[in-house]
């Protein structure tokens, strides 16, 4: 029980890490935003994703898919049993944060419909590869 928890932790933490990374390199290295501009104001920050290009976007989608992978990898890789159930909370998580993200900033709908589809089957995926690929020890 107590193994399983750690491994959702892990998971968690590893996601978000991830998608800070990710979307740090979007946010200051491929498209930073003007000077200025104050992103916690929700109409200045609306206006600013209304005009990213698409590229920039798919790194967003791209920083919550890959997070989910490998937080659901790792918390596949850590939990004793239920390892898909563990990988598809992480999921589940990263969907949550979609949704209450898109409630938050508006996005276009691709990136929403992407940020809710991938990351549940990507965690899942990454839970099956890491039972062949990094089977526990001992086993």
């Amino acid at each position: 029980m107590l193994r399983t928890l750690f491994a959702l932790v892990s998971g968690f933490f590893a996601f978000g890490i991830v998608v800070t990374i990710v979307e740090a390199i979007d946010a200051f290295v491929v498209y930073p935003p003007p000077p200025g501009l104050d992103l916690r104001d929700p109409v200045q920050a609306n206006a600013f994703i209304a005009g990213m290009p698409a590229s920039a976007l798919a790194l967003v989608v791209l920083g919550w898919c890959l997070g989910a992978f490998i937080g659901g990898g790792l918390a596949a890789r850590l939990a004793e049993r239920y390892r898909i159930t563990c990988a598809s909370a992480i999921g589940a998580i990263a969907v949550i944060g979609v949704i209450v993200n898109a409630q938050t900033i508006q996005h276009p709908m691709w990136v929403i419909a992407a940020g809710v589809a991938l990351p549940i089957p990507l965690a899942i995926v990454a839970a099956l590869l890491v039972r062949r690929v990094w089977p526990a020890p001992g086993r």
